[in-house]
């Protein structure tokens, strides 16, 4: 009578194969040691059946057919190592193991991350690559996800070489690569203030600050904009000149010009002293081309003693093309007696320009003003 179903990993016997004689007699079935029929239905065996009673003879070669099952795998577990927060899991890392011996793969959704916390309880399937195994589905593994000991921030500076600064148990900071982009480190749930900076840029904007950061912050991007004009801090003169390099003075007199004692910043600033009749200028030529559209930004500190009425002390901005003028901005000075004050104001080129003129300008027979700090910024 055939066989019952077997399971593959079984090896037969006599008995599995229910024989039955007539007349009586014993037979025994001696299969080849170890033999294990590979998973499939209807198989057929020829069975060589030997008496044990001379009475009767050998029986040879006997068929039978036989459905041996696909076997169910022993997964054994040993509990994965801990992991890290943004790690995504592989069968590797879940020390999966199978008994009797058999290839399966884990194939987690894509870019499945699991979130951080102790003991958490997976619903693994596994897919067997050996045919005699069937598949094993949601077999349950726990795991641990850690918190990362660090977290990147990056983006793109907007220029290589910039210096991007931070506090993270101490000040920090990394430089931008040649692509302008950067990836910074802080600790996991950190919180501060990420400032860039290059000499002769501002950026936009100045800083980022983030608050309690856990995952990584991508595109975090600044736009670099050129200090254009030069030494507008004033610190650097051609000896024994009174006059900050690359400027022209026009009307200063012996006392005017360079200041180390007064200043916002730097190593010195510029006095201009108020004279009878006197326009006294501080002028910058640049020779700087552009398009209608192009943004800028001007900024200076001043500091005024005795300065009369507005509109006698201001700082312009000339855009010209060829020789025709496009653009002006200007800013006047406070009016009094004041400690240096920042002043910045902003404004967009009207047309083409081919040459840029930065003026400082100070008409009157009194009071007397500091400048220091100018920027112009593209």
């Amino acid at each position: 009578s055939n066989p019952a179903d077997i399971t593959y990993g079984t090896a037969l016997s006599a008995t599995q194969l229910n024989a039955s004689t007539t007349p009586t007699g014993t037979f025994t079935y001696t299969p080849a040691a170890g033999t294990i029929l590979n998973a499939g239905l209807g198989q057929t065996l020829s069975v060589d059946f030997t008496s044990s009673d001379a009475n009767y003879k050998d029986v040879l070669g006997t068929t039978v057919t036989i459905n041996v099952l696909q076997a169910t795998p022993i997964i054994n577990w040993s509990n994965p190592a801990d992991i890290t927060y943004g790690t995504a899991l592989s069968a590797t890392q879940l020390n999966a193991s199978t008994t009797p011996t058999g290839t399966f793969t884990y194939t987690p959704p894509a870019g499945t991350i699991l979130n951080i916390g102790s003991g958490q309880t997976l619903s693994v399937d596994f897919i067997s690559s050996d045919a005699n195994y069937t598949d094993v589905l949601g077999t349950t593994v726990t795991i641990n996800v850690l918190a990362p000991a660090v977290v990147n921030i990056s983006g793109n500076a907007g220029v290589s070489g910039a210096t991007l600064s931070y506090d993270d148990g101490g000040l920090k900071t990394v430089t931008s690569i040649a692509d302008g982009s950067y990836t910074l480190p802080v600790s996991y749930n950190w919180s501060g203030t990420v400032t860039p900076t290059k000499s002769g840029y501002t950026f936009v904007p100045a800083s980022m600050t983030y608050t309690n950061v856990t995952v990584d912050q991508i595109n975090q991007d600044y736009v670099a904009r050129t200090e254009r004009a030069r030494n507008g801090g004033f610190n650097v003169y051609v000896a024994p000149s009174r006059i900050p390099r690359f400027w022209t003075a026009a009307n200063f007199a012996a006392t005017d010009g360079k200041d180390t004692l007064v200043k916002a910043e730097g190593a010195a600033s510029v006095k201009i002293t108020g004279a009878a009749g006197k326009v006294k200028t501080l002028v910058q030529v640049l020779p700087l081309s552009g398009a209608s559209g192009d943004n800028f930004t001007f900024s200076f500190f001043v500091r005024g003693a005795s300065v009369p009425v507005p509109g006698l002390c201001r700082i312009q901005v000339f855009l010209y093309n060829n020789t025709t003028q496009v653009t002006t901005k200007a800013i006047n000075c406070p009016v009094a007696t004041y400690n240096f004050q920042r002043k910045v104001t902003s404004f967009t080129a009207t047309g083409a320009y081919n040459r840029v003129i930065v003026r400082l300008v100070y008409t009157k027979s009194s009071g007397t003003v500091r400048f220091d700090g100018f920027s112009l910024i593209r």
